[in-house]
């Protein structure tokens, strides 16, 4: 499914900023424990993304038999995907927590 990257995106997103949100209404924990959840659900979501996206980046590349719209769609979601993902993640290790 071609638009399968952009739903790791999404959930990253929902889980990231429901986490912050949660963290700074309850003041709970330390923000060092929240910053490290959120690299590994970040790290967790990159990889997923990249297992998705390789192998259709992989036959675009080579000019293999393709399955033509379906690898392209994949590829080029692959890719937003991770750019959201970094753009969701930056805010978050950059700025103060609350």
């Amino acid at each position: 499914m071609g638009s399968a990257p952009l739903m790791v995106w999404a959930a990253h997103f929902f889980f990231c900023y429901v986490l912050v949100a949660a963290a700074c209404t309850r003041q709970a924990g330390d923000a060092t424990t929240v910053k490290w959840i959120l690299a590994g659900v970040s790290v967790v979501a990159v990889v997923a993304t990249v297992t998705m996206t390789w192998p259709a980046l992989g036959r675009i590349v080579r000019n293999r038999p393709a399955r033509g719209l379906a690898d392209t769609a994949r590829a080029v979601g692959g890719v937003l995907a991770l750019i959201a993902m970094l753009w969701t993640s930056l805010p978050i290790f950059v700025l103060p927590m609350c």
